[in-house]
Order: structure tokens, then C-alpha cells, then sequence
């Protein structure tokens, strides 16, 4: 299992439909979607050796006896004389059993690999997203003011990391502030300028102490206090909820004029 980062994001109320989908979901296909080629395929496993045994027949198609050895090794059961494939799913975590030569399974990941540079969901999640799945454990509080601003406050998990390449896609749609906490204690915030630009700033680890009497566990507080979560987030939203995409767009074709 991935340690879960929990994130806080603060955004305005009016930019809820860029975060929150229509089940009430924040889903990072919103802003940055998936192209629906990836959404069933497999990582890992033996689709990599698939795509290997591929390459290496189209550069070295007479290299019978190399190619048989990599094929040995990739065939659930040599008795069966399909090419029967047993290839591990993250998302289900399950085996998936796929009918098909493996010439034509690699074939059709290497088809995806020049396509997206990537060939399965979960590297395109990490490299568009900054995460390997979509966020979950979602909550959504009460609207507040800020200067006559109404904000919302929306907390939901991710593994492994905070979304930094969804957030970076965010900085240049919406104003919005965001702190993270590593199960661990690792934490830190992202944030965006009036210029669109993600800025991130790591906080000291949170650091914590066993009560001597109860045994339970407890934060030690440091400088930003017990909630540390809303130190930084007042200012920061004050500073950028001037923030306008199509300001920034109406910049960009004066400078392409001038």
C-alpha cells in the first residue's frame, strides 16, 4: 500500500466546476484528461516484455532462436499453443488473461509508447497528474469569505505525493492555495502567482512524541502552530485571487503584436 498524502486545496466557489466534477468528485480529468487509448491498459509485467519482443523481431526478424527464448519466457503455459497471456492489473489487482499473440500485444503498446510517449495509464498519471491515481477520500466544507470573495475548502488523498502536475496545469486556470501532509510527516504548500506560475514551499517535517503515560502519539507543535494547515493560507489567497486567465491570455497576444 502507498503512503497517503492528505491535501487541503482552497479555491473560489465560482471555480468549482475546474475541480469538481458532476458526482461531486474532484477529478483530475477535468483540467488534464486521460486519453481514453490508455484507460484499460496494463502496466508492467509482462506487456513490457511484450514490447520488447516486438522491437527486437522488427530490428532482427531472423533471429529465430532468441526470439523463441523471449517468448518461452513470456508464455503462461508453453503446453497451450496460443499465445496465452497472464498479465498483472494495478488497477484491479488481479491477473488478466489476454488471447492474443504476443507480437500483436506489443505491437499495439509500442503503437501507444510513440504516440502519448507513454504506453499505460499509470505512467501517463504520473507524469501528467504527479500521482498514480486519482484522488479519493474527497471532502467539501461550507463556503466562507475572504475581502468579499467566497472560497471553499476541499481535502482528498493522493498516493505517494501531492498532484504537482495537475496543480501546475491549475496555477495557470485558477487562483488557489494548497497544503499537503505525508502520512509520515513530510508536508509542504503550492500556491500560484498573479502570473500563473506554481510556486511550492516544503515546511519542516512534523515531528511526533509518545505520551509517557497513555502510550498514544501526539504532534509536537512548531512555529506554525497546531494548524499549520492555515498558517500560510489567508495571504496567499488575498495575494493571488486577482488572478485572471483571460488577463494573462490577452498579454500574451499583445506581446506576439508588438
Amino acid at each position: 500500500m502507498p503512503n497517503w498524502v492528505n491535501n487541503f486545496l482552497s479555491i473560489q466557489t465560482k471555480d468549482l466546476d475546474k475541480v469538481v466534477n458532476d458526482k461531486g468528485e474532484v477529478d483530475f480529468n477535468i483540467l488534464v484528461p486521460m486519453p481514453k487509448e490508455l484507460d484499460n491498459t496494463i502496466a508492467g509485467g509482462n506487456v513490457d516484455k511484450c514490447m520488447e519482443y516486438y522491437r527486437f523481431k522488427q530490428a532482427h526478424p531472423h533471429s529465430v532462436k532468441q526470439l523463441e527464448q523471449m517468448k518461452s519466457e513470456i508464455i503462461h503455459n508453453r503446453e497451450d499453443k496460443t499465445d496465452k497471456l497472464h498479465i498483472f492489473n494495478e488497477k484491479t489487482h488481479q491477473y488478466d488473461t489476454v488471447y492474443d499473440t504476443i507480437e500483436s500485444v506489443g505491437k499495439f503498446y509500442c503503437e501507444l509508447q510513440e504516440k502519448y510517449g507513454v504506453h499505460d495509464w499509470y505512467e501517463w498519471h504520473c507524469q501528467n497528474w504527479g500521482c498514480k491515481w486519482n484522488a479519493s477520500d474527497i471532502s467539501i466544507n461550507e463556503p466562507y469569505s475572504i475581502d468579499g470573495v467566497e472560497f471553499v475548502d476541499i481535502q482528498f488523498s493522493t498516493p505517494w505525493g501531492p498532484p504537482a502536475g495537475w496543480l501546475e496545469t491549475l496555477s495557470k486556470e485558477i487562483p488557489f492555495y494548497l497544503a499537503w501532509e505525508e502520512e509520515q510527516g513530510y508536508r509542504g504548500i503550492y500556491y500560484n502567482d498573479l502570473e500563473g506560475n506554481l510556486l511550492e514551499e516544503d515546511l519542516p517535517e512534523l515531528e511526533w512524541k509518545e505520551d509517557e503515560e497513555s502510550g498514544e502519539y501526539y504532534q509536537v507543535e512548531d512555529e506554525y502552530g497546531e494548524f499549520w494547515v492555515d498558517y500560510f493560507k489567508e495571504d496567499m489567497l488575498k495575494d493571488n485571487m486577482n488572478f485572471s486567465k483571460e488577463d494573462l491570455e490577452k498579454e500574451d497576444i499583445e506581446e506576439e503584436r508588438a
